[in-house]
């Protein structure tokens, strides 16, 4: 928008910031939206029309890291074509994602990776590479996910239902799905390493933690404690045997009941939750 001294008003869009830039957009005399790259604290760079596109109808930030972001965007012309495309914050440019079967489509969940570029639809990932978008792979998720990550050459994804949701690696070349991590407690984040990072145990086991998902040297897939969560304080309280099972209340923020199967030549074990 053109203040009454001439110069333009910028407003930064949401979600669209990188180390040392953000990208903003002003408005033409027409409406249509303009975008730059406004630099951030040592930045020469300090404002930067950004290139590729021309002048929007409307857009948004689906996702972003510290090199760029992917933006969903429709054209100013009266067809208002609805693209999708990847903004280099260090060139400036905002490059159109080619259209896959169903193209055109509004994509559910989005993930960034440093390799690939992750865009859901129903129960299929639309993979597009990040260095050739002209490269694309398509991976079909059994279950709906919550959130979707690029780690390395595997799709992480949030899947089960809500009453068991487990985390589950696809490889994007073809392979079968890895279920790697049970019960998340909120949602995978992606680290400023690459890796992914959540509250959860690890597949087939009980121990409690923050758990880092990567990918090595030789693209094989990692998963390990970073850092381990120390147990939180709780007290056992109306403690009752009987035929063999023992139950106690179990008292932290929550309360609910621990039952425990007992034996005359060992010590208990843990039954499960009632």
């Amino acid at each position: 928008m053109r203040r009454t001294d001439g110069s333009h008003r910028r407003s930064t869009a949401s979600g669209g910031r990188g180390d040392d830039r953000v990208l903003a957009h002003e408005k033409d005399a027409d409406g249509r939206y303009v975008l730059h790259l406004l630099g951030r604290a040592n930045e020469p760079r300090k404002d930067v029309p950004v290139t590729g596109a021309g002048a929007l109808g409307s857009y948004a930030v689906l996702a972003s890291d510290a090199r760029g972001a992917l933006v969903e965007y429709w054209g100013a012309d009266p067809e208002g074509k609805h693209r999708h495309g990847l903004l280099d914050y260090a060139t400036a440019t905002l490059k159109e994602l080619p259209e896959v079967p169903g193209g055109g489509a509004t994509y559910n969940h989005v993930g960034l990776g440093s390799k690939w570029i992750a865009m859901v639809r129903s129960n299929e990932a639309v993979m597009v590479s990040r260095t050739d978008p002209a490269v694309v792979r398509t991976v079909a998720i059994g279950t709906y996910p919550e959130r979707v990550l690029a780690v390395g050459h595997w799709l992480i994804a949030d899947t089960g239902d809500r009453a068991d949701p487990v985390v589950t690696a696809y490889p994007i070349d073809g392979g079968a799905p890895r279920p790697v991590l049970e019960r998340p407690d909120g949602q995978l984040v992606l680290g400023a390493d690459g890796g992914a990072y959540g509250l959860s145990t690890i597949k087939g086991s009980t121990r409690w933690a923050v758990h880092r998902i990567s990918a090595d040297a030789q693209g094989a897939l990692r998963v390990q404690e970073a850092p381990a969560v120390p147990p939180r304080p709780a007290d056992r309280r109306s403690i009752a045997i009987a035929q063999g099972d023992l139950s106690a209340l179990h008292v932290d923020n929550t309360e609910f009941v621990l039952g425990y199967r007992t034996s005359v030549a060992g010590p208990p074990g843990q039954r499960g939750d009632g």
